[in-house]
């Protein structure tokens, strides 16, 4: 494996390395309303988009880099 590569050059828009407090958070609050709502009879929340916004999370999304980018180092970001 010492010559894989990626084959897209996509990177995410990052200041943290994982999402994962976020998810679990949401997740809760989903777990947790869902269970008042079939408590009172009512419908329950479908998508996490629902409870909170992905936009709010340290992830923020991916963006396209191109050869001739200027701001990143190419094949080091193409690089496993």
């Amino acid at each position: 494996m010492s010559r894989s590569r990626r084959h897209t050059p996509i990177r995410a828009i990052t200041i943290s390395d994982s999402d994962k407090y976020y998810k679990v958070r949401t997740n809760r609050i989903m777990r947790q309303q869902t269970k008042i709502a079939l408590k009172k009879n009512i419908e329950p929340p479908q998508r996490k988009s629902e409870i909170e916004d992905a936009y709010l999370y340290d992830k923020d999304g991916k963006h396209y880099i191109s050869k001739d980018s200027e701001h990143y180092d190419y094949k080091k970001i193409m690089r496993k």
